[in-house]
């Protein structure tokens, strides 16, 4: 079984310890000599900002959530930025972005939350909830008939000649008996997001984020700010 120096070679022949530093706004991250020496190796969690919902009927769609890993090979500053969830209705989370490319390693992009219900192009299901109802009015359709005149012969004995009866008009046997209307209903349920991160926001009470928590990158329902997005970072040296 291979031991975790193995791995991580803390270069000092002792055995490494795990370290981690979270980030609930933008800011800097300066890797320590001692990581360097260790490999470089650093996880990076990073979630975008959520997008606020738009309608009673469509929340916002929660900020993409990335676990990614990369190497770095210098000291040098890594800048974080934190995505800004969304403030007026239908508005996107802002992208989270950790540029390890300053000290060798990747830039990496977690995705603000856009697209309501309909999210692409991203790596986590955080899309908001979509409730709607359509109704629809059937015609009532009438038909009238007319009745024609008719002319009867009277024969009697003591007057001769014609009787007019006049028409008349009565409704159609075959008119639809009411007027009906039908409704249904159209809905898909919030994206859970990842790790309680990125959930989609609610609509029209159904599943989802109603009031997002600080920083968690989820959506919100209509008239709500989104949340903020968040970054935690863990090396070893």
């Amino acid at each position: 079984m291979s031991n975790l120096t193995d791995f991580f070679p803390s270069g000092g022949g002792g055995g490494l310890t795990p370290k981690f530093i979270e980030y609930n706004s933008s800011g800097i991250f300066t890797p320590s000599q001692a990581l360097i020496d260790a490999g470089g190796y650093i996880e990076v969690f990073l979630v975008g900002g959520g997008e606020r919902g738009i309608s009673a009927a469509q929340g916002g769609c929660g900020g993409e959530v990335i676990s990614a890993m990369t190497y770095l090979n210098s000291t040098n500053n890594c800048s974080i930025l934190i995505g800004a969830g969304g403030t007026s209705n239908g508005a996107d989370g802002g992208d989270s972005i950790f540029t390890g490319s300053s000290a060798g390693g990747i830039d990496i992009t977690a995705l603000g939350g856009s697209g309501l219900n309909t999210p692409s192009g991203r790596l986590t299901s955080g899309s908001g909830a979509y409730q709607a109802v359509t109704s629809s009015v059937s015609a009532r359709t009438l038909s009238t008939t007319v009745n024609s005149p008719t002319i009867v012969l009277n024969n009697t004995a003591d007057i001769h000649g014609y009787i007019i009866r006049p028409g008349y008009a009565y409704q159609s046997a075959y008119s639809n008996a009411s007027q009906y209307a039908s409704a249904y209903g159209i809905s898909t349920p919030a994206g859970m997001g990842f790790k309680g991160y990125g959930a989609g926001g609610s609509a029209s009470s159904s599943s989802g984020i109603y009031n997002p928590k600080i920083n968690s990158g989820s959506g919100s329902t209509v008239n709500v700010n989104a949340a903020s997005g968040f970054c935690l970072i863990k090396w070893y040296e």
